[in-house]
């Protein structure tokens, strides 16, 4: 890799039913590949639209309940530890999941 060259990472956070889910998914640039444990700060305004589109369905709601607060608005804000890391050799894509502690239980 150059310098200044970017990874194209894809964040996910952790739901009920998939693992790594990709109706739920935001796309990201980084100068490196975060490891396990790292904290990332994700600006909110970035994945505002990945909150509503859980709000607006009930699968999704469903899938995301644990970032459900108050029974309808979701946030991922608490969603800051690198809990996975996945290199997909189909596509040459990297994932990662965030949540709130490394080793966190999945719903």
């Amino acid at each position: 890799m150059k310098m200044n060259e970017m990874y194209t990472i894809y964040v996910h956070f952790p739901c009920a039913e998939d693992y790594m889910d990709k109706a739920v998914q935001l796309e990201i640039q980084m100068p490196f590949v975060p490891r396990i444990g790292d904290c990332l700060f994700i600006d909110p305004q970035d994945y505002k639209h990945l909150e509503r589109k859980v709000e607006q369905t009930e699968a999704l709601k469903k899938r995301y309940k644990r970032w459900i607060y108050g029974g309808q608005r979701c946030s991922f804000d608490d969603a800051s530890i690198v809990i996975a890391v996945v290199w997909n050799n189909n596509d040459s894509t990297i994932h990662i999941e965030l949540g709130e502690n490394i080793g966190e239980e999945r719903d």
